[in-house]
């Protein structure tokens, strides 16, 4: 009701520009926080805004929503952990948060269009 009659008055309850990208800033610092092996999109207790409108906000401001934002921070660990250490791709699927070794091979697969030992060995980031 309060929203409406601010509407008849001519008055857009919108977010400021300012407010908006506040807002965007704490989301995508929360996110960068979260553990590598966190998949499912969330939102820390208290955030002033629910799931669904924050991932929109996070697509206009960044161009990509919550789900997509986790899992580029993941292959860009990936990316980045194949190339500068040289533990067992299989211990790297544990620490990204796969159960099994196969089931990271194919994620990075379908993500960076060749497997992680290809990958590893081309030694090259731009390699994808």
């Amino acid at each position: 009701m309060f929203l409406d009659t601010l509407q008849k008055c001519g008055v857009a309850p919108e977010l400021r520009a300012g407010s908006s990208q506040r807002i965007v800033d704490q989301l995508v610092a929360w996110l960068n926080s979260l553990p590598l092996d966190h998949t499912s999109p969330s939102l820390p207790d208290g955030f002033p805004l629910g799931l669904r409108r924050a991932d929109q906000l996070l697509q206009q401001q960044v161009g990509i929503g919550l789900r997509a934002f986790i899992e580029r921070r993941r292959l860009n660990a990936a990316r980045t952990r194949l190339l500068g250490e040289t533990i067992p791709i299989k211990e790297l699927a544990f620490a990204l948060g796969f159960r099994h070794a196969s089931h990271f091979t194919a994620w990075f697969r379908r993500h960076a269009g060749l497997p992680p030992s290809a990958y590893r060995s081309s030694g090259a980031p731009d390699a994808a």
